[in-house]
């Protein structure tokens, strides 16, 4: 009924889209589409928490590549839900696969049940047939990886069966990636808001690191405080860019 509720919907948006894009109507469900599937999605997979990781990392693809649709090519991306949600989700499924407690013996063992399975396999299937289609009128860049962060999940969650250890520092390096480039693409198109999206993904990843490794205060303290400089640093930087454009 859900499934039906939001295929009954989806004219009216996608009309909405095509000619209303910049009311009000149009925004509001941008962002509440997306956060209503997010919300619902739970209940179509079932089987151990890991297994929802991995099909939450799909769904999370295949919302950012929705939000990457020709579609929204006149939306901003503050009022793209499904890039913002998507997005959000990916490096928070992804962060969540960098911690060594994470892939366990238990998760191994973990049943998948066929539900979960068909869920996840159309997710995907679905995301690989959008970024066909998407980039018939775009190129690879490193600040588009965003778009491939489902196929990349897939490839951690295999590589896990050869080391974990592998697959850990695999999910570190695409995380690390995804920072880079927003910040890259933040520093291109002088915009703060991407720009300080990087720099909080690259934060986040070295804040998780504290938990996994020893060390001490004094190095932890050293680190933050360089973290610190370098958020006043770039947009300090980033200031005086758009002042000499200006």
């Amino acid at each position: 009924m859900y499934l039906g509720l939001i295929a009954g919907l989806m004219p009216f948006y996608i009309n909405n889209l095509k000619y209303k894009i910049e009311e009000n109507i149009t925004t509001v469900s941008n962002f509440l589409i997306p956060l209503s599937v997010i919300i619902s999605f739970g209940t179509f997979v079932k089987g151990d928490y890991q297994i929802y990781i991995i099909a939450y990392g799909f769904l999370f693809g295949f919302l950012y590549n929705v939000g990457k649709l020709t579609l929204f090519k006149n939306t901003r991306i503050r009022k793209n839900g499904f890039l913002l949600f998507g997005s959000l989700g990916l490096i928070i499924m992804m962060l969540t696969m960098s911690v060594n407690g994470f892939w366990n013996d238990f998760f191994l063992t973990s049943e998948i049940r066929n539900q979960s399975l068909l869920v996840s396999l159309v997710l995907l299937i679905s995301t690989v047939f959008l970024l066909i289609y998407n980039k018939k009128t775009s190129k690879f860049s490193w600040n588009s990886l965003f778009e491939y962060a489902s196929i990349l999940i897939l490839l951690v969650y295999f590589l896990n069966n050869i080391d974990d250890y592998l697959s850990i520092i695999l999910a570190n390096i695409i995380i690390f990636i995804l920072g880079v480039g927003m910040i890259k693409k933040g520093t291109d198109t002088t915009n703060f808001g991407i720009l300080n999206y990087g720099l909080l993904i690259i934060t986040a990843l070295i804040s998780l690191r504290f938990f996994d490794t020893e060390m001490t205060f004094v190095i932890r303290g050293l680190i933050f405080i360089s973290v610190g400089v370098g958020f006043f640093v770039s947009n300090y930087l980033m200031l005086k860019k758009s002042r000499k454009k200006a």
